[in-house]
């Protein structure tokens, strides 16, 4: 999955989980973090027993993703939900222009 897309999924996760749970924005977010951790591990663990992977990039990746995840979080606490909802809705028509284009 390109970069543009695995965003684009992200966001269209909050959408529709911001419409089917009545909950706050962050803590919408944090299960989204939580079904993508789920996802996640349940691909990597079909990749590492039944295809080749590049054990150099995973060692690079792996902690990087992990600490970008942490720092995502701390951002998601701290904003205010108006501007978090703008972040998002913003972030999602410029994927969705991206794509488009």
């Amino acid at each position: 999955m390109e970069p543009s897309s695995a965003r684009a999924s992200g966001v269209m996760t909050l959408a529709v989980l911001g419409l089917f749970v009545r909950d706050n924005l962050q803590r919408i977010n944090a299960l989204k973090g939580l079904l993508s951790l789920v996802v996640n591990i349940v691909a990597a663990t079909f990749f590492a027993f039944f295809a080749p992977v590049a054990w150099n990039a995973v060692a690079l990746m792996l902690p990087a993703s992990v600490a970008g995840g942490f720092a995502g979080v701390a951002l998601a606490r701290r904003l205010p939900p108006r501007v978090m909802r703008g972040l998002i809705v913003a972030f999602g028509v410029a994927v969705a222009l991206r794509m488009l284009l």
